[in-house]
């Protein structure tokens, strides 16, 4: 049994939302929308983007949940807003199925910069649960320093977040400086965090995995093990990756071959 959440435009739909689609065995199901701005603190003329989905056991509003979706909002959403597209956060949902959502009121992780609205803000998160509960919680906040950097912070409850801890995911072996849109995936087969990454305007994916072990892994140095540049996909655009993962965040290895599976957008231009 697969699930699938993305996010993207409609032609006759302004903004942002997010889609889903599943596999029961027997192919993918058409897409449909299951979450919107209007559902969430965005608000009708917002934009949510980048869901990253575990599994897990949430309480709620005194409500049990078994899914937890953080995703990137704004309240800046319409194309002749000065303000497009900046000052982003972090929301998070719950739910049972993982199709109908109960959106936490407040944002959970705002920018920690003094100049967060005028900037991009702090999104594009990637969840991890642990085998004790805990919630690792990796994103990208644009108003921590100069240039982009990439955050982790834990939780016990999904809501309430410790404070933020700098990673060496933005600039992962020294050398590619300036990443964007991490998402994490532990691979327990050999201790070891994998991380995919964004660079050069949105044309390469690179993908990384620590050199040491633990799960403390995850502010220590990586290595390159390679990328997906335009030269492979023929596309103007390679953006926003994500691994193919177990429910809690591990990632899936396949039984027959150990090859792991990495998606992402492609387009000839914005």
């Amino acid at each position: 049994y697969k699930q699938a959440w993305w996010c993207g435009a409609f032609p006759s739909i302004s903004g942002d939302r997010i889609s889903y689609a599943e596999d029961n065995g027997s192919g993918w199901s058409s897409a449909s929308i299951v979450l919107s701005p209007s559902d969430t603190w965005a608000g009708t003329n917002g934009l949510i983007a980048d869901p990253s989905v575990i599994k897990g056991n949430f309480t709620y509003n005194a409500t049990n949940y078994s899914y937890a979706m953080y995703f990137t909002g704004t309240t800046h959403g319409l194309p002749t807003d000065p303000d497009n597209g900046q000052y982003n956060r972090t929301g998070v949902a719950f739910s049972n199925n993982g199709i109908s959502w109960v959106v936490y009121p407040n944002y959970i992780i705002a920018p920690e910069g003094s100049e967060a609205t005028l900037k991009w803000g702090a999104g594009m998160p990637s969840a991890y649960r642990d085998s004790t509960g805990t919630i690792w919680l990796v994103y990208l906040d644009s108003t921590a320093g100069t240039g982009n950097k990439i955050r982790l912070r834990k939780s016990t409850d999904g809501i309430n977040f410790s404070s933020p801890l700098a990673t060496q995911l933005d600039n992962p072996d020294g050398t590619h400086s300036g990443q964007q849109g991490p998402d994490i995936a532990y691979d327990p087969a050999i201790n070891k965090w994998y991380a995919v990454t964004k660079e050069g305007l949105d044309t390469v994916v690179s993908v990384w995995r620590t050199k040491n072990t633990g799960l403390d892994g995850i502010t220590g140095s990586w290595e390159l093990i390679g990328q997906i540049d335009q030269s492979k996909t023929r596309q103007v655009k390679n953006h926003n990756a994500g691994f193919y993962h177990l429910a809690n965040g591990d990632i899936y290895a396949e039984s027959t071959s150990d090859k792991r599976y990495i998606a992402f957008g492609c387009g000839y231009g914005e």
